[in-house]
C-alpha cells in the first residue's frame, strides 16, 4: 500500500495517517509505504515516528533523504523516487499543432528553438514498445494509429475563459501573432500580446502577492493613461484551503483576493485585473500541457518546493 499524504496545515506534517502504517505492519504480506515530501530543512517532531511505521518513506530528491534523515527517520526506510512527467502530453509545441494565437498551420513540423520534442521521443517510444509487444503475439502494428494518439494530446482545446483573455484581443484581430522563429519586425510593427503563465496551488508558499507585486511593478504605471499594456499573466490555481481564505475581503476565490491585492498596493483594479485571468477551474492533463504551450514564459515565484512539478513540465513544453 503506498499512501500519499503531505504536509498537513495543522503542523502534522508528512506521514499524517498515524494509524495507518502501524495497523497495516500486523497485517500478513503487506508493504507499507509513505509517499510524502516537505519544503523545509527538517520536519516535525511528531512526523518522525509517523515516517518510521512505514517500511518505506519515498521523497523526490536527495535533499529530503538528508532533511527527514537529519530529523531522525530511519536511513534504511527512505528512498528517492523523483516525479516525472507524460512527454506525450508535455512537450514542446510544433507548427504540426494548432496555435492558439494563429489558426494558420505550416507544413512542416518544427520545434520552438532551443526545446526538445518530447511529444515526439514519447510517440516513438510507445511505437517502439507496442511494435515490440505485437510482434511478440505475431501481430502487426499500424504507426499511424500511434501517431493518431499522439496527435490527440496536441489537438485540445483550452477553456473559453484562456481563450479569450489571450487571443480574443483587438490587437490579435487585427495582426495575426508572428512565430516565435520570426523575427518580429519581419512580420508587423504591432506587438502581440506576450502570455506569462504560472501554475500553484493557492498558497502564501507559492508566493502569488510576491509574484503580482513584481509583475505590476514592471509592466503597470499607476501614473499613465488607463492603456493596458500587451502584457498578461495566467494564474492557473485551486482554491484555498480554510487557513489560506482572505479574512479581511471575506472571500476565499482567489480572483477576490489578486483584486484586493491590488487595491491594497494602490492599482487602478479594473486595469490591473485586465491583465490578469485567474483560473481556478479544474483541467485535465492534456488541457494544462495546451496551456503551457500557449504561453510565452512560465513564472513561479514560491518560497520553497518539495519537488516543484510545473517547473518540470514548463521546461518540457520549451
Amino acid at each position: 500500500l503506498v499512501v500519499h499524504i503531505g504536509p498537513g496545515h495543522g503542523g502534522g506534517g508528512p506521514c499524517v495517517w498515524p494509524e495507518a502504517a502501524r495497523w497495516l505492519r500486523h497485517a500478513p504480506n503487506t508493504v507499507t509505504i509513505s509517499r510524502t515530501m516537505f519544503e523545509v530543512d527538517g520536519i516535525p517532531a511528531e512526523a518522525i515516528d509517523r515516517c518510521n511505521d512505514f517500511d518505506e518513506v519515498w521523497v523526490p530528491a536527495s535533499f529530503n533523504l538528508r532533511t527527514f534523515h537529519q530529523s531522525g527517520v530511519s536511513l534504511q526506510r527512505l528512498r528517492s523516487i523523483p516525479e516525472g512527467f507524460d512527454p506525450a502530453i508535455f512537450h514542446a509545441k510544433t507548427s504540426a499543432e494548432p496555435d492558439t494565437h494563429d489558426p494558420r498551420s505550416v507544413s512542416e513540423p518544427k520545434v520552438s528553438s532551443g526545446a526538445v520534442d518530447w511529444g515526439a521521443i514519447a510517440s516513438q517510444t510507445r511505437q517502439g514498445m507496442e511494435e515490440a509487444s505485437h510482434l511478440r503475439e505475431g501481430t502487426a502494428t499500424d504507426s499511424r494509429q500511434q501517431q493518431g494518439r499522439y496527435s490527440d494530446h496536441c489537438h485540445v482545446e483550452l477553456p473559453t475563459e484562456i481563450r479569450r483573455f489571450i487571443a480574443d484581443d483587438p490587437v490579435r484581430e487585427r495582426h495575426a501573432r508572428p512565430s516565435r522563429l520570426v523575427h518580429e519586425s519581419e512580420t508587423t510593427d504591432v506587438k502581440p500580446l506576450f502570455v506569462f503563465l504560472s501554475v500553484f496551488k493557492w498558497e502564501v508558499r507559492k508566493g502569488w502577492q510576491e509574484l503580482l507585486a513584481a509583475f505590476w511593478a514592471e509592466f503597470l504605471d499607476p501614473l499613465a493613461s488607463s492603456t493596458v499594456p500587451l502584457v498578461r499573466l495566467i494564474i492557473k490555481t485551486s482554491m484555498p484551503l480554510p487557513p489560506d481564505k482572505d479574512h479581511l475581503h471575506h472571500s476565499d476565490r482567489p480572483v477576490h483576493q489578486v483584486a484586493a491585492w491590488a487595491w491594497e498596493l494602490g492599482y487602478d483594479v479594473s486595469d490591473a485585473m485586465a491583465m490578469v485571468l485567474v483560473y481556478d477551474g479544474m483541467l485535465s492533463s492534456e488541457r494544462l500541457g495546451a496551456l503551457y504551450r500557449a504561453a510565452d514564459a512560465f513564472v513561479l515565484a514560491t518560497h520553497g518546493e518539495g519537488w516543484g512539478l510545473p517547473l518540470l513540465e514548463a521546461m518540457a513544453c520549451g
